[in-house]
């Protein structure tokens, strides 16, 4: 996770356990207030820009081609804007990607099909339960052509960028990555 823009890049991020109720622009452990079941998210406002994501060591001694990535996307908090997104990257390293730059740099590859995107409810700031079926929805999809070599790693980051308003509390729950 990384602060990646607005006014506070650079100063420390931590992992804030929420069940929706904030609207600060910071990286979230979403969850009832009293459960267990967390889901991994932020919520973006002017001023911040944030990314999380997950670096994956290709273990399976042979180049792999194809991975589907599959999660649950959840909204927790509802945004002063009609539509919030937080779009999806990857990358192999090489190329200047690696575990140090993955969240910010610009060789990542876009893949909208795993974007987290807000359901318009009608710029509702308030939070909602995002284990509510109105609240969530699955995404897969398969990235293929990746020539991810054996000890390589494969990158895959979410990214909720800074733009005027408030953003929603958007989360990812469920991944699972499997090679094809």
């Amino acid at each position: 996770m990384a602060r990646i823009g607005g006014t506070l890049i650079g100063t420390a991020l931590k992992l804030v356990n929420s069940s929706g109720e904030n609207n600060e622009g910071r990286l979230f452990s979403f969850g009832p207030a009293a459960g267990t079941n967390r889901s991994l998210g932020a919520l973006s406002t002017e001023g911040t820009s944030l990314a999380f994501g997950v670096a994956l060591i290709n273990k399976a001694g042979k180049t792999i081609d194809h991975v589907t990535v599959a999660c649950t996307a959840e909204i927790w908090r509802g945004a002063s804007r009609n539509q919030d997104v937080f779009p999806f990257f990857y990358g192999v390293d090489g190329d200047g990607i690696n575990d140090a730059n993955f969240l910010t740099n610009k060789a990542m590859l876009p893949y909208p099909d795993l974007d987290l995107k807000a359901p318009d409810i009608g710029k509702n700031k308030a939070e909602v339960d995002g284990k509510a079926a109105d609240n969530r929805a699955g995404l897969t999809a398969t990235l293929a052509n990746l020539q991810w070599p054996p000890d390589g790693m494969l990158f895959l980051a979410w990214r909720a960028m800074d733009i005027p308003g408030k953003g929603a509390g958007l989360a990812i729950d469920d991944l699972s990555i499997k090679a094809n």
